[in-house]
């Protein structure tokens, strides 16, 4: 199937944008930042087997007969979000907000009934093929490079989207090691988040994640060269993979301010 006979219903809440695939899966991440939290927060009981929630999520797998990887999907790429089954939608919903919860009920409903999206619902193409993609960015070199060359943070940002596209493509594939998934630096993953941090922050965010990549894999977490205050600099990055341990640390840190 092509990406242009994929659609998504755009659904809203709070004034933030909610997409809802074909198949009844809802952008988890989206639906966090209608009430300005994190998706990490809930995730975070989700993963353990003892709460009520992560007790749910064993009982669905059996039921439904879905690995957990397949309830809960991660896109990859810079911007990569979350998308999840459309009864963990609705347990996430609750998380929320009862009256939340309520709507996203009657979503839920609307793809069971096959209910087309009304006018204030749109549907919107999914993106293009990473083929598509690939052609956009080399057009987009060979003007610059006719324009007067590309400057390191051009190229470096390029290079980032291009690795981030083959990287999605072959996430799509099977068998694939952790170790190929997208990375994420300290600072893009707290503007994704919507956190403004201090220099002395991103410190203390880099200390603690970097402790607990050493206590999970028995090493430092690798280094990339990334474009960072008006030169480039070698900055940790953590896969897909080990994302929760990037949240877990900036919500240590910053946590308790992001709540206030």
């Amino acid at each position: 199937m092509t990406s242009s006979a994929i659609t998504l219903t755009l659904r809203e809440y709070n004034g933030i944008q909610i997409p809802q695939r074909p198949d009844g899966y809802i952008n988890a991440t989206k639906m966090c930042q209608a009430f300005g939290k994190e998706w990490g927060g809930f995730h975070r009981q989700a993963k353990k087997p003892e709460t009520q929630l992560g007790k749910y999520l064993s009982a669905l797998e059996v039921n439904l007969q879905i690995c957990r990887d397949s309830l809960i999907s991660s896109e990859s790429g810079r911007f990569g979000e979350t998308w999840v089954h459309p009864k963990i939608a609705i347990r996430l919903a609750q998380w929320l907000s009862p009256e939340f919860a309520v709507i996203v009920d009657g979503w839920v409903e609307d793809i069971i009934r096959g209910k087309q999206p009304t006018a204030n619902q749109p549907t919107v193409p999914s993106l293009p093929s990473s083929e598509e993609r690939l052609r956009t960015i080399r057009f987009g070199m060979d003007l610059l490079q006719e324009l007067g060359g590309i400057d390191d943070r051009t190229r470096l940002a390029l290079q980032d989207l291009t690795r981030n596209i083959l990287l999605e493509d072959r996430l799509k594939q099977p068998a694939l090691s952790g170790g190929e998934r997208f990375e994420w630096n300290i600072s893009d993953r707290l503007a994704h988040l919507g956190y403004r941090a201090k220099s002395g922050d991103l410190t203390r965010i880099g200390k603690v994640a970097a402790q607990l990549y050493r206590t999970r894999h028995g090493k430092n977490p690798p280094k990339r060269e990334q474009y960072v205050g008006g030169t480039t600099r070698m900055v940790n990055c953590y896969s897909s993979a080990d994302l929760d341990i990037l949240d877990e640390a900036i919500s240590d840190v910053l946590g308790a301010v992001h709540q206030t």
